[in-house]
């Protein structure tokens, strides 16, 4: 991950360049956010999905480890 948002050149004509971030989050039923990360704005979203899933997936055996069901 770079740590500053960029400014990137526009290649297809339609988007404005900007200077930012993005948080993915992902979010339990009740809207709870339980895996985030941040992102330079250029950064596509898909290409997250998999780290926040491990982190995801980590927390969920964590909190089975606590309840004595750990089950990897």
């Amino acid at each position: 991950m770079r740590p500053d948002a960029v400014l990137e050149p526009v290649i297809d004509g339609e988007d404005e360049p900007f200077l930012g971030h993005k948080a993915h989050v992902v979010c339990d039923e009740t809207g709870m956010a339980t895996a985030v990360t941040v992102t330079p704005g250029d950064e596509a979203e898909l290409p997250q999905l998999p780290r926040l899933l491990d982190e995801l997936r980590d927390e969920v055996v964590r909190i089975r480890c606590q309840a004595g069901t750990c089950v990897r």
